[in-house]
């Protein structure tokens, strides 16, 4: 099942937050009904569903003001509505600076509401495409047999399609290899339960661990991989990552396993030149400090960063929708983007 489906010009989101206890659907017909779902804190989660959405909820600004002489202004009225909704999604941004360069391409032609449609299509389309990508190379690298440590937190609806790590194990289970995954748990975020019932869906064995205990798991249970869900990669091959992933790293390249990181190509930044530069972000207090009973005793404080930095000498390898790619990275991501973009672009 997707999160994002768009048929007789009109958007349908599903409820992250509450699936799968309900299956609740946000139908929307115009730009403010897709604002609205955007404001539901965890309804809407995911960079790429951001974009999507995002690109769909501009043609639903361009449907409702067609013809109005304030037409251009309604567009843009609308495209700093669902910035506003997340400030802070870089993929958001780049989907809506696609539809206003639409916008300004085909202004003057009577087929400007076919092409804002298009370019729409396409940015879904890409994503899904990209989803499938990974999951193909990723899949061919797992043994046919193998224990996987995972470090994840974004779920199989974040994406167009199923993406990202849990994609990825969800193609090789299809392809009926023998699987079988310990998920961390970070607290305070629960997501890891919500990941292994993702897994659990697809019938591969999934047990839920303390992120602290995998350490102790690599030597006890014959770990053969870890797997890292990436956010963002550095210039160098620095990964931002969840909480949790840079220990999990350590111990991994202490006990000689090797270590693959999900990222899509669209994440490598090549401003930011170390993980040092990455901004820093803490969890607020009160998400940590809610855990206690009580309130804590004067002059305690709590602290947990938002993300991890891993170091990329860390990591074994990058599986991204261009493609696996190694050490070193600051050499082989820029080569392998710059193969990617010669070749021609096929749709799955």
């Amino acid at each position: 099942m997707d999160a994002l489906l768009w048929q007789d010009k009109a958007l349908s989101l599903l409820d992250q937050s509450k699936y799968p206890h309900e299956e609740v659907w946000y139908d929307c017909n115009k730009l403010d009904a897709v604002l609205e779902a955007l404001r539901i804190p965890g309804a809407v989660c995911g960079e790429a569903i951001l974009a999507s959405a995002g690109a769909y909820a501009y043609c639903l600004a361009a449907l409702e003001h067609e013809g109005s002489h304030e037409f251009y202004k309604q567009l843009s009225l609308a495209k700093t509505a669902l910035l506003a909704t997340r400030p802070s999604s870089a993929s958001l941004a780049a989907a809506l600076s696609r539809m206003e360069k639409a916008y300004e391409e085909y202004k003057l032609s009577d087929q400007l509401i076919t092409a804002l449609l298009a370019t729409a299509v396409t940015i879904h389309r890409q994503d899904v495409v990209a989803c499938r990508n990974m999951s193909r190379e990723g899949r061919e690298i797992l043994p046919d047999e193998a224990k996987i440590v995972l470090c994840c937190r974004g779920g199989v609806f974040h994406t167009g399609a199923p993406g990202g790590p849990i994609g990825l194990l969800r193609s090789a289970r299809m392809k009926q290899k023998d699987l079988e995954v310990f998920v961390c748990e970070h607290r305070p975020s629960g997501d890891g339960f919500a990941v292994a019932r993702e897994l659990a869906a697809a019938k591969i064995p999934v047990h839920v661990i303390p992120d602290h205990s995998a350490a102790a798991l690599m030597p006890r249970r014959s770990c053969d991989m870890v797997l890292i869900e990436g956010l963002r990669a550095a210039k160098n091959g620095d990964l931002l990552a969840w909480p949790g992933a840079y220990e999990l790293a350590i111990a991994a390249y202490f006990h000689s396993i090797p270590v693959y990181a999900t990222l899509y190509t669209e994440d490598y930044d090549t401003r930011i030149l170390t993980g040092e530069a990455f901004p820093q972000e803490d969890l607020s207090p009160a998400e940590l400090s809610g855990f206690a009973k009580g309130s804590l005793p004067e002059g305690v404080s709590v602290w947990s960063p938002r993300h991890d930095v891993v170091l990329n000498q860390l990591l074994t390898g990058l599986i991204t929708d261009k493609g696996l790619i190694f050490p070193p990275f600051e050499e082989t991501i820029p080569e392998a983007l710059t193969k990617a973009m010669n070749k021609p672009f096929l749709t799955l």
